[in-house]
């Protein structure tokens, strides 16, 4: 229970706050395509945060079925967000002329639907009193997310970093964009740790990762937000 109070109510929590509030300052700025994009990535993680929050208050037995529904619409926020880096990423090394915003939309639903598919996988999720209230993912579910999150949206990014990084020839906007890859690297890790502790169900490397995934979901916060404010 101890363990529970600290990690959901305070830990998260903290990181529920700091994406609200970097949310929040994105939003105030000019509504233009790259701040949308940004403020995408914080609004689809915020939310997702919050229903994880929320997740405590749910822990009973009767309610195992709607937690199982909440914490998949978690997954599918989760699994979003930093797909608004992709095409943030993707729109300043094309430039907003050549990728249209039906391309833009058109990609975002493609991965949408892969997304969505995680849900038709037969027992990917288990996640009831039995589990502690821990979500545990089967192989084939631990497959077919990294597999989507990769190709959608790490690979393509990885990509961009590179050849964005490459274009830019001020040392200050060098500096800037090392902080948006390293930020956007630990969410990265955030979703790998994630997977991998919830495949393999340890309940020491749950622990370890868990914390150090909270970390750096903060670090990610920040160091996003830092990077893109002056480009």
């Amino acid at each position: 229970m101890l363990y529970t109070i600290l990690k959901v109510l305070i830990c998260q929590g903290l990181v529920l706050a700091v994406f609200i509030y970097v949310s929040y300052k994105i939003l105030q700025r000019d509504r233009k395509l790259l701040n949308i994009l940004i403020s995408g990535f914080y609004l689809c993680a915020s939310i997702g945060f919050l229903i994880n929050y929320l997740f405590v208050f749910l822990s009973f037995d009767p309610l195992a079925p709607i937690v199982l529904v909440l914490y998949y619409l978690t997954m599918i926020l989760l699994l979003l967000a930093p797909f608004f880096l992709t095409l943030f990423t993707i729109v300043l090394l094309k430039t907003e002329e050549l990728f249209s915003k039906k391309r833009q939309i058109f990609f975002f639903l493609l991965y949408f639907i892969f997304v969505l598919g995680m849900i038709l996988i037969p027992d990917g999720i288990t996640i009831n009193q039995s589990t502690n209230w821990y979500p545990i993912y089967n192989y084939y579910y631990y497959l077919y997310v990294l597999l989507i999150f990769s190709i959608f949206s790490v690979i393509p990014q990885i990509y961009g970093f590179i050849k964005i990084y490459r274009s830019f020839s001020q040392e200050s906007l060098l500096n800037r964009w090392k902080l948006f890859v390293i930020g956007t690297f630990c969410y990265y890790f955030v979703a790998y740790a994630t997977l991998t502790y919830n495949l393999l169900n340890i309940d020491i490397l749950r622990l370890i990762l868990g914390f150090i995934s909270l970390g750096f979901s903060i670090i990610a916060a920040i160091l996003i937000y830092y990077g893109i404010v002056k480009l």
